[in-house]
């Protein structure tokens, strides 16, 4: 335990400690991102919420006036849309995608600072004196949201960070064993991903922040182990069905099908001691090393030792802190013991370990009754020990927050985007944040051009959702009245540039404008086509020559026929 924490003492920019100082932000490197869905997101935005009607706006003090003409519409957007371009975007990308930036460390606060330099540079905001970094609760914090629609409501934008105080966790020592009749190991995971040496950012950063879950319970367990397929309900209902006790045993299923906090949820309540979640390469379609694909980064085919980390909050109970359920995270805040968190240890896994596991249980299906392939629910011989050590504690987290004033300022539209990640998040958030990012510099275009919204605009960049939800629970819950009676509209930007196809979910109200948005976007890749049309792409799921399984082939057709724009 020394040792390790030493170790870990060493990554103390990328796992959060007690406390946290302020440090200067710093360049980064990292990966390009599509350019059609930043023409999307800025074009949405724009045209949900800068049409403005009635009085001629009046130049922002702190940019060049314009005063002998007002913007047309139509050269609203065309100045808008001008703006986001994709140099800006890699290169906001490598900023933001090339270190870790873990809800609560030093390297998320960098990142929190460098977004609100960046609102304060592109909406005329001069800096302060002092950081406007504000403790939630505080007269300075409440202001800075509640004012925004007050009668005495600066016309000017603004720009802050509030601090929430949540209850989180970061990983001390792990351990995954198969036991031998005298207790002793007879066989170690490996629970560190394998690095590309090409890549030099995840060669450098593969274990700065170890496979762990979020929110995990600490502990130390031993038992059978029983493969729990998905671990959805009915995936327990069937086992239960069978006969088979999972009273201490430890459960191994695979990612996919329900959120992974809810395959630990099923376990509990039937009395398992832990549970283990790996990868399963039948969840990648086509595209595995057994349809002769190469793994990553030879191919485009899983690597064998990669691992999702990931929250196992009950999110269904309540998000945000576990600890102040409905009420904010202050720093002096009363708190509770969650209810909403796990209360058995959890680890997960790779496929090359999740394999090797599964040696020891044989059989994991039988035909059933009907024909129908069944759970078998055979328990392995040989013992599991599951060793998840964990540091939980108060930790601060930052939500950078920006407003600029508009005609009517008691109508507020909000939009958001996280910005924390497990480890460097190139796709989750960065890509949504660089999505924000191209939106706020064409703002920054407008005001500069004497523009005003039609109504006040605010615009967050959420902390410690990948924990779940925690960031902007938080708020929510800090001005839920404010929220209730002044929202009109919520944007989400995030995870903006990812999977094989394209997809979009919103409020009934506005399908017509986002199919027509999305008509007005070229095909990221194939000419002649537009976004709306990238809604049917397949990518790595068009039918091959290969084999597919057949639960997920299901489950993946059902899913593409439940989602909104299909």
């Amino acid at each position: 335990m020394p040792a390790e924490k030493a170790r870990l003492a060493e990554k103390q920019e990328y796992i959060p400690l007690p406390a946290t100082e302020p440090q200067q932000p710093h360049n980064h490197r990292g990966k390009f991102l599509r350019f059609s869905a930043y023409a999307l997101l800025a074009l949405f935005g724009l045209k949900a919420i800068v049409h403005t009607f009635g009085p001629a706006p009046r130049p922002h003090p702190h940019f060049p006036p314009h005063p002998h003409h007002r913007l047309t519409g139509a050269e609203r957007d065309k100045l808008f849309l001008s703006v986001p371009n994709p140099e800006s975007a890699l290169a906001a990308s490598r900023a933001y995608a090339t270190h870790p930036h873990l809800a609560g460390s030093s390297a998320d606060f960098k990142d929190a600072k460098v977004i609100l330099e960046l609102f304060q540079t592109e909406f005329g905001v001069t800096p302060p004196t002092a950081l406007p970094i504000f403790s939630a609760g505080t007269p300075d914090s409440r202001n800075a949201t509640l004012h925004l629609t007050s009668h005495h409501a600066s016309q000017k934008p603004s720009a802050w960070v509030d601090v929430y105080y949540p209850v989180l966790n970061t990983p001390l020592d792990r351990s995954l064993q198969i036991l031998g009749e005298d207790g002793s190991a007879v066989w170690e995971a490996n629970l560190v991903e394998d690095a590309d040496p090409l890549d030099e950012d995840v060669a450098k950063y593969a274990d700065a922040v170890p496979t762990w879950h979020g929110l995990s319970k600490d502990g130390d367990v031993e038992g059978q182990l029983v493969y729990a397929n998905y671990g959805t309900k009915a995936d327990y209902d069937e086992l239960v069905e069978a006969g088979v006790d999972l009273t201490g045993k430890i459960v191994i299923t695979r990612y996919g099908s329900v959120f992974r906090g809810l395959k630990i949820k099923g376990a509990q309540e039937l009395g398992a001691a832990g549970v283990l979640i790996y990868s399963d390469p039948r969840d990648d379609g086509y595209v595995t090393v057994e349809n002769g694909f190469a793994p990553y980064p030879a191919g485009p085919a899983r690597n064998p030792s990669s691992v999702q980390r990931g929250s196992v909050q009950y999110l269904s109970s309540y998000p945000g802190d576990p600890t102040t359920p409905g009420l904010p995270a202050y720093e002096n805040a009363e708190r509770e013991k969650g209810t909403n968190i796990p209360k058995i240890p959890s680890l997960p896994i790779s496929w090359s370990n999740g394999e090797r596991l599964l040696e020891e249980i044989g059989e994991l299906y039988v035909q059933g009754k009907d024909g129908k392939r069944t759970l078998s629910g055979k328990a392995s011989a040989a013992r599991i020990r599951l060793v998840n050590h964990v540091d939980t504690k108060v930790t601060p987290i930052w939500n950078t927050m920006a407003a600029i004033p508009g005609h009517i300022k008691d109508e507020v539209v909000i939009i958001g985007c996280h910005r924390d990640a497990w480890v460097l998040g190139a796709a989750d958030p960065t890509s949504g944040t660089v999505s924000l990012r191209e939106i706020i510099r064409g703002f920054g275009a407008l005001l500069r051009s004497g523009w005003k919204p039609l109504r006040t605009v605010v615009f967050a960049s959420w902390d410690a959702e990948e924990y779940g939800l925690v960031g902007s629970t938080e708020w929510g819950e800090d001005f839920a009245e404010w929220i209730s009676k002044h929202a009109v509209a919520y944007l989400n930007t995030d995870t903006s540039a990812s999977g094989s196809h394209w997809n979009a979910g919103a409020s009934p109200s506005l399908a017509n404008l986002i199919k027509q948005t999305a008509l007005e976007i070229p095909h990221p890749t194939v000419e002649g086509k537009n976004l709306w049309d990238a809604r049917n792409d397949e990518g790595p799921f068009q039918p091959t020559d290969g084999v597919i399984d057949a639960e997920f082939l299901e489950s993946y057709q059902s899913a593409k026929q439940e989602s909104p724009c299909f």
